[in-house]
């Protein structure tokens, strides 16, 4: 009841034209901030309990110690996994050989194929939805910015973020029908480039010299456009009496 009548409050302070606009934003950010929130709670806490379950069932020592750090690694996307199925196969490895070792790998990855193509579309279905690669370089820059914490928060932050653009994002109509193909057109020169190269005028008074009329000079008439150089100094200078 508090939190309602603060969120209440704040909207009040901002302009009339912002309070619609922000209590939806705010509404989208928190149903997937708490949906992404209670859905890796829920996958974890699975992951946790089959992987404890198989590894009792192995007989690998410390098999309940391994299905906590399962419960943990599921909270850091994409590496949390297989950081997780790493220490079980070398614990499985010192206690039981290699082919123990091996027996737990398939095990484990088992069960992340089980979080990833069962419990994840299940539980939190359609409240956090992005790219794989969108979820890899933000865990990578989260990693990269503020170590674990960093890759933790990466992927909830993301997903808030997008829930936000997309609840006041616009969409404008989608294009429809064939494409058109591209194909590159010439580059054309411009008049005055051209003028550049082609207008050489003859200098009157000096045979064999010649000066080239400006850009400016071709698109622009100029009063001294026709006026030899010498002449145009001394017309440029103010009249005296």
């Amino acid at each position: 009841a508090s939190g309602g009548r603060m969120w209440r409050w704040f909207l009040n302070e901002l302009p009339a034209t912002m309070r619609e606009s922000t209590h939806r934003a705010a509404g989208a950010g928190w149903y997937t901030f708490a949906g992404y929130a209670r859905g890796t709670v829920l996958v974890a806490l699975t992951d946790a309990i089959m992987a404890g379950i198989f590894l009792q069932l192995v007989g690998i020592p410390l098999a309940a110690p391994l299905a906590v750090l399962v419960f943990i690694g599921a909270f850091i996307p994409i590496i949390g996994a297989p950081l997780a199925m790493l220490v079980a196969m070398v614990v499985a490895l010192a206690s039981g050989g290699f082919v123990t070792m091996i027996v737990v790998g398939v095990g484990v990855a088992g069960i992340g194929q089980i979080e990833g193509h069962i419990l994840q579309p299940l539980i939190m279905g359609r409240q956090v939805s992005l790219h794989p690669v969108v979820v890899i370089i933000g865990v990578a820059l989260g990693t990269y910015a503020a170590g674990l914490l960093g890759a933790i928060v990466a992927v909830p932050l993301i997903s808030v973020l997008w829930s936000v653009y997309s609840e006041l994002h616009t969409k404008d109509a989608p294009v429809t029908g064939e494409l058109p193909a591209y194909s590159p057109t010439p580059p054309v020169r411009s008049e005055g480039r051209r003028c550049q190269h082609q207008s050489r005028l003859p200098v009157p008074g000096t045979p064999g010299r010649t000066w080239r009329r400006s850009a400016m000079s071709a698109t622009t008439p100029s009063p001294f456009s026709t006026v030899p150089r010498t002449m145009r100094a001394t017309a440029r200078l103010p009249m005296l009496r």
